[in-house]
């Protein structure tokens, strides 16, 4: 992946909370596919007016994603998320990327690095 144009780049965002609602929101507004999860799937589907689709889970949208975005709520929620068999690393394409928006601990973001490197995809820790 070269280029995050919205004509050719399919966004996957987990975490459809207070913040990662209008970050979802701001990049269906640009023109971006995107495809949403949240565990409460109501949050998900408020996105569908904008243009979203739903994802039934975490493996469905790691594979139909070229790029996760992720603003969860805490560490457990994080290694949740992208670890084990049904984990977005499970699922992520070679060559797909990552960018984790949540507030962890360092070793937590070094966990997502090695798992990233493993699996082949760029992981970018950006913690807002």
């Amino acid at each position: 992946m070269n280029s995050l144009t919205n004509e050719n780049t399919r966004l996957g965002f987990i975490g459809i909370g207070n913040m990662g609602s209008r970050m979802a929101k701001r990049l269906l507004d640009h023109g971006y596919q995107l495809v949403a999860y949240n565990r409460s799937r109501e949050a998900a589907d408020a996105l569908v007016r904008y243009g979203a689709t739903v994802a039934d889970g975490i493996s469905e949208l790691a594979a139909e994603a070229d790029v996760i975005l992720s603003s969860l709520t805490n560490d457990e929620a994080v290694k949740s998320v992208y670890t084990g068999p049904k984990g977005v690393f499970a699922h992520l394409r070679r060559g797909s990327a990552v960018i984790e928006m949540s507030t962890v601990l360092p070793a937590t973001s070094r966990q997502l690095y090695e798992l990233s490197r493993e699996a082949e995809v760029k992981c970018l820790d950006s913690p807002v």
